[in-house]
This record gives C-alpha cells, structure tokens and sequence, in this order.
C-alpha cells in the first residue's frame, strides 16, 4: 500500500468514527487485556473529545510478527497496554493508521469525562 492510499483510508476511518461518534477502547481490567477478544476501533485521525493522544505505538496486525522487528506484536502491545492500565488513569485506544500489515495504534488519555446529552422522552 502506498502513502497516498494509507492517507486515503485514514481520512475514511476518521469521517466514519466521527460519525459513529466512537471513542477509543477502554479495557475493564488486566483480564480483559491478557484476552485474546478485545477489538481497537480505527479512529483514523478523528480525535474525539475528551480525549488527549499521548503515544503512537507500531503494531503488527498479521499476527506473524516476531519480537525483534520494529512492529509490536500482540504480546508486545499487551504489555504496553497493561503498563497503562497500572498507571491508574483512564487509558483509551484506537487505531490512528492502518497499513496492510501493520498499524498504529493510539494510546488516549481521557482528560475531560464528556456528559452525554439525555434523549427527551
């Protein structure tokens, strides 16, 4: 996949999420983290509000990838995501980019808890 077309696609996944109004993945516990189900939304670069980006971390998404190459494997980005979650704050994730083989994921601060408008009856 080329630059162009990886920008192409990120564009896309923004305008969706944001018109899904997604929010990065929060895991419930360490539980949930070592799991084998838990789904990252692809944000792309929509950044929803309340949320601060902190770190973007590369990620193999083939599920082939071997801990001495530059992408984080599943394992790798587990261990990341547990460092996070006993840091004690409210963590989020998202893909932020998405390649063929690879990806970025975003690793959101919750900074401003968002009050959500009640539907009048």
């Amino acid at each position: 996949m080329g630059l162009a077309e990886i920008r192409h696609l990120s564009r896309e996944a923004a305008q969706k999420a944001s018109k899904a109004k997604k929010e990065p993945y929060v895991p419930f516990d360490e539980e949930e983290i070592e799991g084998k189900h838990f789904s990252i939304p692809n944000l792309g670069d929509y950044r929803p509000k309340g949320w601060k980006l902190l770190e973007s971390l590369f990620c193999d998404k083939s599920g082939f990838g071997s801990p001495s190459e530059p992408a984080l494997t599943i394992r790798q980005l587990q261990d990341k995501m547990l460092a996070y979650h006993r840091a004690g704050k409210t963590y989020g994730y998202g893909m932020i980019e998405e390649g063929q083989f690879q990806c970025y994921v975003g690793v959101f601060e919750q900074v401003v808890k968002v009050k959500k408008k009640r539907a009048k009856a």
